[in-house]
């Protein structure tokens, strides 16, 4: 319980929250197409494309939000060590869910969609990188 009060445990709890929620990332991966298909229409996006590339770019965002959710768990076991990493997986996470906003957009995409997103990263990425910034005063002070 010592250790949740410090800044320390504190990100190592939000890096293993965030973490096991990409993890669930695992679950579209392998679902069968037809699920896809199903949760395109429920979002009211009409049919998912039929073309080989939109199933394979689908499966591979879930892969890397998968493999990110593994490393923020991975992280989260020494954060003191790995601060540099946390601070900059944060800002690029933060920096890349902006740009996705007008990438997004371009495409076509829904402001909710696109907008929750990033804040979403935004709500995470900020008290990430606020926690780095205290573990790094704690092991100075």
């Amino acid at each position: 319980m010592r250790k949740l009060q410090t800044a320390e445990g504190w990100l190592a709890l939000l890096l293993r929250l965030i973490g096991s929620v990409c993890l669930l990332a695992l679950i579209p991966l392998w679902m069968p197409r037809s699920w896809i298909e199903l949760c395109h229409r429920w979002l009211g996006w009409g049919e998912f494309p039929v073309a080989p590339i939109a199933e394979y770019l689908a499966r591979s965002v879930c892969a890397l939000t998968s493999f990110y959710g593994g490393l923020l768990v991975s992280l989260s076991f020494e954060v003191r060590r790995y601060i540099p990493l946390i601070r900059y997986q944060a800002a690029a996470i933060m920096l890349l869910s902006a740009s996705g906003v007008v990438l997004g957009s371009w495409a076509g995409l829904p402001l909710w969609f696109v907008g929750g997103d990033a804040v979403s990263c935004w709500g995470y990425g900020v008290p990430m990188l606020v926690l780095a910034r205290r573990v790094e005063r704690e092991r100075a002070g």
